[in-house]
């Protein structure tokens, strides 16, 4: 299976799983990082609170990964068409 297209930039296939394991390895990063420091800040955060605040930063984290990684695939593709006309 291909999930590039060679000198056309990245295929939307690509681009969901390149943001779909910077979202798994974000979201366990995230959950280390908020049990160690928070605590340094006086937040005592719960595993549950943990999971919850995780998700959602997650979460919006994935769209930011994914809309700008589209953005930036059109912006490379429009510059090579103009270059190529």
């Amino acid at each position: 299976m291909s999930i590039g297209t060679a000198g056309m930039g990245q295929t939307k296939l690509a681009s969901m799983l390149e943001a779909q394991v910077n979202l798994v390895v974000g979201f366990m990063l995230s959950m280390v990082v908020w049990a160690v420091v928070g605590p340094l800040f006086g937040y005592e955060v719960t595993l549950v609170d943990n999971l919850g605040i995780t998700a959602c930063f997650t979460v919006f984290s994935f769209l930011r990964a994914y809309c700008l990684r589209r953005l930036f695939n059109w912006l490379h593709i429009r510059t090579v068409k103009r270059r190529q006309a």
